[in-house]
């Protein structure tokens, strides 16, 4: 402990034992041999002591000043506002857990169920491959089956009298006849009451459009309604009802329909 430091210390006893004095003879007055042994114990003091009294006062006067006298009840506020954060804190913590866990399990359920649909997708999307072309083989795989947000879903098929190949290697017709084998493949695991087809026919020769044609009158039959937009004469053979666009003047067209009773048998389709 340094010198200063000392007279600091030595300074805060006398002012200590001064204040019990002043006390005590505001009380009962000193005798004079009260005042003499005051006088005796502070006689050996050093006049440095003295001096720095002043200074020291005041700097105990600006430290007063600028003390917070609520700061032990502010301190209670910021603690129990520090409590009430951490359990909010612990409570979300336990939300959020609750919530991943939640989301696996949903996801691990999603991921079976996918694998189970896709894995009958692709076989009966063999089967209709093989009906469409007449022979041939074709495969359909995940690139990554254990992880359903990051799997890709790649196609091969291989026409009769061919090699093996991917999709953009295919003719226009027989990527028309792929597409549509995927197709009937989905209808067939998850049927719907209704099919809407835009053109898919545009670029199939007329043995490729009989095989086309017999796939949608099987699946047509039941509860199926198909709508197919076409301009195969042969795919119109197809419906019991037809509906045309026609401009009987410039800048004027107008519907028509035609329904073709004389087939009792066939499926619905228009």
């Amino acid at each position: 402990m340094g010198a200063g430091e000392s007279r600091r210390t030595r300074l805060t006893q006398i002012e200590a034992e001064l204040g019990m004095i002043v006390s005590q003879f505001a009380q009962n007055p000193a005798t004079d041999d009260e005042c003499r042994d005051v006088e005796e114990r502070y006689r050996g003091e050093p006049d440095s002591v003295v001096e720095d009294l002043p200074r020291l006062r005041d700097e105990l006067a600006r430290l007063s000043a600028n003390v917070n006298l609520n700061a032990e009840a502010e301190r209670e506020d910021v603690a129990e506002r520090d409590r009430f954060l951490r359990t909010q804190l612990d409570d979300l913590s336990r939300a959020r857990e609750t919530l991943l866990e939640s989301i696996r399990e949903i996801e691990q359920q999603t991921q079976v169920q996918f694998n189970q649909t896709f894995e009958r997708v692709a076989r009966e999307f063999a089967s209709v491959y093989a009906r469409l072309f007449e022979g041939g083989t074709a495969r359909m795989w995940q690139t990554n089956p254990e992880n359903l947000s990051e799997t890709g879903i790649e196609i091969a098929v291989q026409p009769p009298g061919k090699k093996q190949m991917p999709l953009p290697a295919l003719s226009g017709g027989e990527q028309a006849m792929t597409a549509a084998a995927l197709i009937f493949a989905l209808i067939r695991v998850k049927p719907s009451p209704f099919y809407l087809f835009d053109e898919v026919d545009a670029a199939l020769d007329d043995a490729n459009v009989a095989r086309f044609s017999e796939m949608v009158r099987e699946l047509s039959h039941g509860d199926a309604d198909m709508i197919i937009v076409t301009h195969n004469k042969r795919t119109m053979e197809l419906a019991n009802r037809m509906y045309g666009v026609t401009m009987g003047e410039s800048g004027v067209t107008s519907v028509i329909s035609a329904e073709l009773t004389a087939r009792q048998a066939e499926p619905a389709i228009a």
